[in-house]
């Protein structure tokens, strides 16, 4: 049976960076298992809470999930689809 990521594994695996002082040279990519944007949520909330707000950058951390794309611009379609409809509703 395949294992996709899971906000537990990656919890342990970014301690370990942080544990061993090297999270300024590694970083982290979850793969599989992250197909929406709250998903991808989730990983980045625990990458914040153990390096802060800015660790999370492209030198850091990557996403290696394919739908994960498509699911974010289906989000970002909606999105501005509704504050297009807000600028029109009197």
């Amino acid at each position: 049976m395949p294992v996709n990521a899971t906000p537990e594994s990656a919890r342990i695996m970014m301690e370990v960076i942080r544990d061993m002082g090297v999270e300024k040279t590694v970083g982290f990519k979850p793969a599989g298992g992250v197909r929406s944007a709250e998903d991808a949520q989730q990983f980045l909330a625990i990458a914040d809470e153990l390096f802060g707000a800015d660790w999370a950058d492209s030198r850091h951390y990557r996403f290696g999930a394919s739908s994960l794309l498509a699911s974010l611009l289906k989000a970002l379609g909606s999105r501005r689809r509704q504050e297009r409809q807000q600028l029109l509703i009197p």
